[in-house]
């Protein structure tokens, strides 16, 4: 038996997942505190804090303000090394198990903070191949990211409920420690996070290079989120939150003056 059209989700406890966490959960209030306006979760979805407290009752994203995969210090570098390198290893190793590795670049990344209550609607990630969240803090038992089968809408037409064959979701535990890497089409959200100690994540977006996705101009709020780094870059010169400039696509070997002619179309 083959499986032809199965979509893979990779999921690892990581053998360094306490010392990543570690570096994320500081990383992460930082940037929180400094983002007075960012993004909001829950029942606010892809809104902008109205006020700090705002994060206490709805959750917070850094995602509405910044680019954590293209922030850079003053010595050029990048932030939060260990979360990003751990993502870029376990892509390659996702590519790997489906017979099909290819070049890619960590396109886009954010961290988000969960109070008690607090969820992710259903969503997609657009503009990607590739996306991955990874568990700072989380509370076992509570809070599960569930992901639907894209097939659904389809075998969901012509069988009956008590009668079908397939899983039309699956839920995977959030863990401390613990990574998971998913197809960016395919549909998921989770369940309220009910835990005393609020939730910290990172997630990121990964584009295949050479592809029509990596040729897509961003977005007017790309530009908006590159102007916050630039700003945040000139006062923030913590050397202990760094990570290696190899998930940058114009230094991977042979792609930079690709890269540099596809950004100028």
């Amino acid at each position: 038996m083959i499986h032809p059209f199965s979509f893979p989700i990779l999921i690892r406890d990581l053998d360094r997942g306490d010392e990543i966490a570690d570096e994320l959960c500081e990383f992460t209030y930082k940037i929180r505190e400094i983002d007075k306006q960012g993004g909001v979760i829950s029942d606010n979805f892809g809104e902008t804090a109205k006020s700090p407290e705002d994060y206490a009752k709805y959750g917070y994203t850094s995602y509405t303000n910044y680019n954590l995969a293209s922030l850079t210090g003053k010595d050029g570098k990048g932030v939060i090394p260990k979360v990003h390198e751990a993502c870029s290893a376990m892509c390659e190793e996702y590519f790997y198990n489906i017979n099909n590795p290819r070049d890619f670049y960590i396109d886009t990344s954010w961290v988000a903070t969960y109070d008690e209550g607090c969820f992710v609607p259903r969503h997609t990630h657009p503009n990607a191949h590739l996306s991955c969240v990874f568990y700072a803090q989380a509370t076992e038992g509570t809070g599960q990211i569930i992901f639907e089968n894209p097939s659904q809408p389809i075998y969901g037409l012509i069988t009956e409920k008590n009668a079908q064959m397939w899983n039309d979701y699956i839920p995977v535990e959030a863990k401390r420690g613990r990574m998971i890497i998913f197809p960016s089409f395919m549909p998921h959200y989770t369940k309220p996070h009910m835990g005393k100690e609020e939730r910290i994540i990172f997630s990121a977006n990964m584009a295949i290079i050479n592809t029509m996705i990596s040729r897509i101009k961003p977005p007017i709020t790309d530009q908006h989120r590159h102007n916050n780094n630039l700003k945040l870059a000139e006062n923030y010169g913590d050397d202990t939150l760094l990570f290696p400039k190899h998930n940058d696509p114009k230094l991977i070997e042979g792609k930079a003056d690709e890269q540099d002619n596809e950004k100028s179309m």
